[in-house]
């Protein structure tokens, strides 16, 4: 369940919780910088319990013939999974801007085909020799590796893009989808007559997290106790654990055979005997 609160709002929870709101001690600039920084933490710590499907986004893109990498949307922040599919829509095959590294994902919630996806995985250093030597030109072929932030030209302006890196080299346009965990917004929105104040998403509850952590902060800079905001957060951080431990109550963890042992034994004809690991 949604509970947005925008940061003005968690910046008075913060000050409530401190009982600092007349106080004239915490500077308005400082606080606003603990909530962000609170709101950052939170959002780390929801996506580690498991909780990035409440913020992820689909990207949707298409290769360019000869150009092994693709720049990533300016919003990234952490990779789920990569598809590949080999119809194209004609819509995303356009030429890439002049100096450019490779084309642009274009916006989430994009559904460009219905069918023909298939999940590819990353490659290891030891695994790139091979990829560079392979001439395929199948898209199900692929493998990927996220290479962090570089600096990328983009029509009149410079601007530093996660890049994805797709070998072998492609030989034809295909398409590729992106479902990814989104940066934390906490600043302004600005483009309109004035800046809006972001919209932070505590989902169940969670928000209350920013609250006694910057009040924590103030208290202890202040140099008073914080005993009482210790138990609350300590009941905070128990539910994440709990979160983290079962997120998806109706399916539970899956034992995968990523050494490929078990298809190497059926391939040569080995019985398969139940194991338990």
């Amino acid at each position: 369940m949604a509970r947005t609160v925008t940061i003005s709002e968690l910046t008075t929870r913060a000050l409530r919780r401190a009982k600092m709101v007349n106080s004239q001690f915490p500077d308005t600039g400082e606080v606003d910088r603990l909530v962000r920084e609170a709101v950052a933490e939170l959002y780390d710590k929801l996506i580690a319990a498991r909780g990035a499907h409440y913020y992820m986004q689909r990207a949707e893109g298409a290769t360019i013939t000869g150009i092994p990498a693709m720049t990533l949307a300016p919003d990234f922040y952490k990779l789920c999974a990569v598809y590949v599919n080999r119809d194209v829509s004609a819509a995303l095959v356009t030429p890439p801007a002049s100096g450019s590294l490779a084309r642009v994902f274009i916006g989430a919630g994009v559904e460009t085909q219905h069918n023909g996806w298939q999940l590819i995985s990353p490659f290891m250093d030891q695994e790139l020799p091979n990829l560079l030597n392979s001439m395929s030109a199948t898209p199900y072929a692929s493998q990927y590796r996220l290479r962090g932030q570089q600096q990328i030209q983009t029509f009149n302006s410079t601007a530093w893009l996660d890049i994805l890196e797709i070998q072998p080299i492609p030989q034809n346009p295909f398409l590729i989808r992106i479902e990814y965990i989104p940066i934390a917004s906490t600043e302004p929105i600005t483009g309109g007559p004035a800046p809006v104040d972001p919209v932070v998403n505590g989902i169940n509850g969670w928000e209350d997290y920013v609250a006694i952590r910057v009040a924590m902060t103030l208290l202890d800079e202040e140099e008073s106790s914080t005993t009482h905001l210790e138990r609350d957060m300590a009941r905070l951080e128990a539910r994440l654990e709990a979160l983290a431990a079962s997120r998806d109550e109706g399916r539970s963890e899956r034992v995968q055979d990523t050494q490929g042992v078990l298809d190497a034994q059926l391939m040569w004809g080995i019985p398969v005997r139940p194991r338990w690991w």
